[in-house]
């Protein structure tokens, strides 16, 4: 997910709060597991798994199924990676 703050975008990893079997979860055993080896791979070549575990460690909201809401995790990516991301200034 791609916010913005002060112009400058930022990019969030959000944790959801489906599951495997669950109705609305339209993937695949492969399908999810392929999903989180590429954000795995993403957050290596970013150099952001400390980064990540840290935000989780300090991070006080859960995902929710009844109220059905993510949790957000800021991946505050440095400059060379949004650069390389190409994303636009203003939508």
């Amino acid at each position: 997910m791609c916010h913005r703050f002060l112009g400058r975008p930022m990019i969030f990893l959000n944790v959801m709060w489906k599951w495997l079997g669950q109705q609305t979860f339209h993937l695949s055993e492969q399908e999810y597991l392929e999903h989180l080896q590429y954000i795995a791979e993403l957050c290596i070549k970013w150099d952001r798994v400390e980064h990540l575990k840290e935000q989780v460690e300090k991070c006080r909201k859960r995902p929710n199924a009844y109220f059905g809401y993510a949790v957000a995790l800021p991946l505050d990516l440095p400059e060379d990676v949004m650069d390389e991301l190409n994303i636009p200034e203003s939508r």
